[in-house]
């Protein structure tokens, strides 16, 4: 098993290398009027989500890292998304929620390399809550104007 989850990640890390870019201020600045103009989400260039690739079994190495909280194994990854569907970030290697993933993401550590002011992503529920991700609320809380 470890042969073959190795593979699988480099190609994904190759893949990262050759073909993920994260847009640029310009760039960014366009598709950003263009959303607001479409969809009023001002500042907003894309969206993040994560998710688990499960494993068919555990790893001969360590299995115990790779053990989630469904009671599986599994590797998580974090992709973030532009608005025309293409992968502008892909963080993956770690077990556990969302949160480990995005607090371990080069756009999450060091923002203002690759945010500029009032600019966020849009995160679901599982995400850390910042500045540059902006989360759901639901209820009561969804009519407080600030939200």
């Amino acid at each position: 098993m470890v042969n073959p989850t190795r593979r699988v990640l480099s190609a994904v890390l190759r893949w990262d290398a050759d073909e993920i870019r994260w847009p640029t201020a310009a760039v960014r600045e366009s598709s950003g009027r263009a959303l607001a103009e479409r969809y009023g989400l001002r500042g907003c260039i894309g969206a993040v989500n994560g998710t688990t690739i499960r494993f068919a079994y555990a790893p001969s190495v360590d299995p115990w890292c790779y053990f989630d909280r469904h009671r599986r194994y599994s590797v998580n990854v974090l992709v973030v998304c532009y608005w025309d569907l293409r992968i502008v970030s892909l963080g993956q290697g770690f077990t556990g929620a969302d949160t480990v993933v995005q607090a371990a993401a080069p756009w999450h550590k060091f923002p203002f390399r690759y945010f500029s002011l009032r600019e966020y992503l849009l995160g679901d529920k599982g995400m850390l809550d910042s500045t540059w991700v902006l989360l759901p609320h639901k209820g009561p809380a969804s009519f407080i104007l600030q939200n």
